[in-house]
């Protein structure tokens, strides 16, 4: 009876010592810096393999089991092994909050460069307002930071130009394609866009990631808006001349009327000076 009541105990025993060390190393396998702060159950793991040594070396003590089995020392290997789950799952929510504030500080720095990139170089802008949304679209100038950047993760170049879909009180999807660009010239003219596929193959890292955000259309739902549509264009095509971009959009094609702005141009629409017309 005793014997049979040893070999019970010995295994989950065993299993319960090395719960906590399973527990660390999946941590590691799912990128604990990155998301042990919101996975509870792994601490709940390892408190539970804790508990379940210290139970089974009481119970082993109390059945005097066999002293070479030495069940405590299993049992306090569960429990402190339990101690560095908790330090480690510690240590990583301490590092997740400043890694958030990281990328925090990054995107705050990217929009400033952005808006920079906007508001203080020439640059092309128009917008259309339809059934329910509003579509607006941004030229980066290549010599702004905000475009160097950008320009850097690719191996092709190109004129990149940003499109938000606002359809917060749209009542559908909006579809926006910018796969198949068009500029209408001031003369009359129409000149096809460069094929997408080959820009966005040409990113240099997260290829599969850029893929999945940018390789398709960009759907927008009702009472969502996006602003990250990225519109390339090859770096010689003549947006000094063009008055309007013809996208598809919910797969029909769409001209956004627009224009060149000088840099002066857009700083009398920021002062509110008379002489310098937006684009409706």
């Amino acid at each position: 009876m005793c014997d049979t009541l040893r070999m019970h105990a010995v295994m989950p025993l065993r299993i319960a010592s090395w719960t906590p060390w399973v527990v660390l190393a999946a941590i590691g396998v799912v990128d604990g810096v990155g998301t042990a702060g919101s996975m509870p159950w792994l601490a709940w793991a390892a408190s539970a393999g804790a508990a379940f040594g210290l139970v089974g070396g009481a119970i082993a003590w109390a059945a005097r089991r066999d002293p070479a089995l030495d069940a405590r020392r299993t049992a306090l290997l569960a429990s402190g092994g339990a101690v560095v789950i908790g330090a480690a799952l510690a240590l990583a929510a301490l590092w997740g909050a400043r890694d958030g504030h990281a990328r925090a500080e990054e995107m705050a720095r990217g929009r400033a460069t952005a808006r920079r990139a906007v508001e203080d170089l020439a640059g092309w802008s128009g917008g259309l307002v339809g059934d329910g949304f509003r579509i607006f679209i941004t030229h980066i100038p290549a010599a702004s930071e905000h475009g160097r950047e950008m320009a850097a993760g690719f191996d092709r170049p190109f004129s990149l130009l940003v499109v938000s879909v606002d359809n917060r009180a749209g009542a559908r999807p909006v579809e926006v394609d910018l796969g198949v660009p068009q500029l209408l010239l001031a003369d009359g003219g129409l000149r096809p866009g460069p094929p997408r596929g080959e820009f966005v193959a040409s990113v240099r890292s997260l290829p599969d990631e850029f893929r999945r955000l940018h390789g398709g259309p960009y759907r927008v739902q009702p009472g969502e808006a996006m602003g990250s549509g990225l519109l390339f264009l090859a770096p010689g095509d003549p947006l000094e001349q063009t008055v309007a971009l013809s996208l598809l959009v919910n797969g029909a094609p769409v001209a956004i009327p627009g224009r060149w702005f000088s840099a002066e141009e857009k700083r009398a629409l920021r002062s509110g000076r008379p002489g310098a017309q937006a684009q409706p």
